[in-house]
């Protein structure tokens, strides 16, 4: 079977800055948002709170100046903050998790 590697080469986009009218369109069609911040997870993260209210899994990073919300009892997969076992983390979750399953508003 292809390795999350292997599957992660054909269908990572990086959108980069969009317009919040497309961010809505885009989470509505992912599998996935992965938020790598390297101050950790935090409530002043627009993007990663509106991928949650659209029911997609978050994975993201967990630092010293996480707020504590996301710490415990989270939907977000956290993640270390530092860069080489972040990768390393996320291949072993993906790996052992894919496909994941997504909450949708209706459920």
């Amino acid at each position: 079977p292809a390795s999350i590697k292997d599957i992660a080469n054909q269908v990572i986009v990086g959108t980069g800055h969009m317009e919040n009218e497309d961010v809505s369109k885009y989470l509505q069609i992912i599998d996935l948002y992965i938020a790598y911040f390297e101050d950790g997870v935090s409530t002043r993260r627009g993007s990663m709170l509106a991928a949650l209210q659209h029911g997609v899994p978050v994975i993201s990073t967990q630092a010293p100046q996480s707020d504590e919300i996301f710490l415990k009892g989270s939907p977000i997969e956290l993640l270390s903050s530092n860069p080489s076992l972040f990768s390393r983390e996320l291949t072993d979750f993906l790996d052992d998790n894919w496909p994941l399953n997504r909450e949708t508003p209706d459920q």
